[in-house]
């Protein structure tokens, strides 16, 4: 493989003992920042009978269903359809159901109280994991200052932080798979890569992005003869192997009603499916809340909306150009996607692989109908080693993550009042969750306020900021394949 990332080789090359020092370091700097963000107010607050805090109704939700799988086991998506997060994601909260009996001394009410107070360990211990993950990449493949730099970019930008310590969303859980899928695969191990994958997939939907850069990977290395014919059957093999472990024994199965329904594995990956396309169906918009292109769009567009905190969604029926939204949506996203197969085929490079990775990324939170403000979190797990090496990059890199920030900030911050349009007949099913209020569970809301952050220029500023990433990734990705390559020692 090769790569031109790694110009910054040094005369001064870190000792092993430097870097691990180095890296202990910043892991203990990014946990305590965490640690301080996510568990300190909680025992402020615990006298006003609170258990947590952040982004309230998710956090509830994911309470909810946590005490659900205590309580249904390996049947809690027959017992409540609505849980929308895949298998690898209900084995997380279990675990926590676990830790909370495990400190409670037997009691149940302080077992659930335990389990809430944790809620937002996972996402933290995963943005530990991707920090660790990209120092040693970027040590492996570039140089010890590199994947330092990465490790401690990541930790310290606002947006990783803000996402799962303030807020407790857990997109970094999904991100730590991602990242791990591309870096098995760029080290030509395809059986872990593809371990990884159905691990990404089975945390959140979006999981299955790490699939349109790993399989064109796969192929390049194939057709290069960089790997034997004989791993086709092996990388498959360990894919529908770590299906069946991770998945059959959550019945998703119960989701069919076709003839399918009864098949162990076979069952379980149609009923995966029927999940996904109704967590898809839940928000037909033009926009959730992302400040990309499509709220410039649309009958009532959204930008200007925000400024008197209100965010009336529009369908993505909206027709663009002769087409509806969400098809010309889907078409620039696969343009974007089909771009990096095409390098990734011809080019299975290291290199390669890290910007096609960043650019589909970048591309499903800019092109698609339906996105979330969140979506573009992911993004940073691998950004934060693409822009390690150069100064401006790592400029580029804050830039973007203050930009996503201010969007999460303005979204989930007080006052906003979201108004969901009458939704068309659908043929799929959508599952809409019911669950307790975040009173019941003691989870508080943040009492951030909005703040400038909702104002119609800014708005206008962060999509220019964040389509501009996707262009330069796409300059990058097209420039580097038109160097003269420098092998990876």
């Amino acid at each position: 493989m090769s790569t031109d990332l790694s110009q910054t080789t040094s005369p001064k090359t870190l000792s092993s003992r430097r870097f691990w020092l180095w890296l202990v370091g910043i892991l203990s700097v990014g946990f305590a920042l965490r640690y301080v963000l996510a568990f300190v107010p909680i025992q402020l607050l615990s006298s006003q009978g609170l258990n947590n805090y952040g982004f309230s109704w998710d956090m509830s939700t994911f309470a909810d269903w946590m005490f659900t799988i205590k309580s249904a086991g390996f049947e809690a998506y027959h017992v409540d359809p609505s849980i929308n997060y895949p298998p690898v994601f209900a084995d997380v909260l279990a675990f926590l159901n676990s830790l909370g009996d495990l400190f409670s001394g037997g009691d149940p009410t302080t077992a659930q109280r335990i389990s809430i107070v944790l809620l937002k360990l996972p996402a933290i211990i995963a943005d530990l994991g991707i920090a660790f993950a990209v120092a040693c990449a970027g040590r492996k493949w570039f140089n010890s200052k590199s994947g330092l730099w990465a490790a401690g970019l990541y930790l310290l930008i606002p947006v990783t932080w803000y996402d799962s310590a303030v807020w407790g969303q857990v997109d970094s859980i999904a991100a730590l798979f991602m990242l791990m899928a591309v870096i098995f695969i760029a080290d030509r191990k395809p059986e872990w890569s593809a371990l990884l994958v159905v691990m990404a997939i089975l945390t959140k939907p979006q999981g299955i992005l790490v699939g349109l850069v790993i399989a064109p990977i796969f192929i390049g290395l194939l057709v290069k003869h960089e790997l034997k014919l004989w791993r086709i059957a092996s990388t498959f093999g360990s894919a529908l192997l770590s299906f069946a472990i991770l998945a059959a024994p959550w019945n998703l199965r119960s989701y069919n009603t076709d003839a399918w329904a009864n098949v162990p594995v076979l069952g379980d990956a149609t009923g995966l499916w029927i999940q996904f396309k109704s967590t898809a169906g839940l928000f037909p918009v033009l926009t959730a809340n992302a400040y990309n292109p499509w709220a410039l769009v649309g009958d009532g567009p959204l930008a200007p909306q925000f400024q008197q905190n209100i965010a009336g969604w529009s369908l993505d029926n909206f027709e663009v150009l002769g087409m509806q939204a969400n098809v010309l949506g889907n078409i620039l996203f696969l343009l974007a996607a089909g771009l990096v197969f095409w390098f990734l085929v011809r080019n299975p490079s290291v290199q390669n692989a890290l910007l096609g990775f960043a650019l589909v990324l970048v591309a499903f939170y800019d092109l698609p109908t339906r996105v979330h403000e969140r979506y573009l979190v992911q993004a940073f797990a691998v950004l934060c080693l693409v822009w390690a090496a150069k100064w401006w990059d790592r400029l580029a890199l804050v830039a973007l993550s203050v930009a996503n920030v201010l969007n999460l900030h303005a979204i989930l911050s007080n006052g906003l009042n979201v108004m969901f349009p009458p939704m068309p007949p659908s043929n799929d099913i959508v599952f809409q969750h019911h669950g307790l209020s975040p009173d019941s569970y003691g989870i508080g809301g943040v009492p951030f306020e909005a703040g400038f952050t909702r104002d119609t220029w800014l708005v206008y500023l962060i999509i220019a900021v964040q389509l501009a990433a996707l262009v330069y990734l796409i300059w990058q990705l097209v420039t580097a394949n038109n160097k003269k390559k420098v092998a990876l020692a």
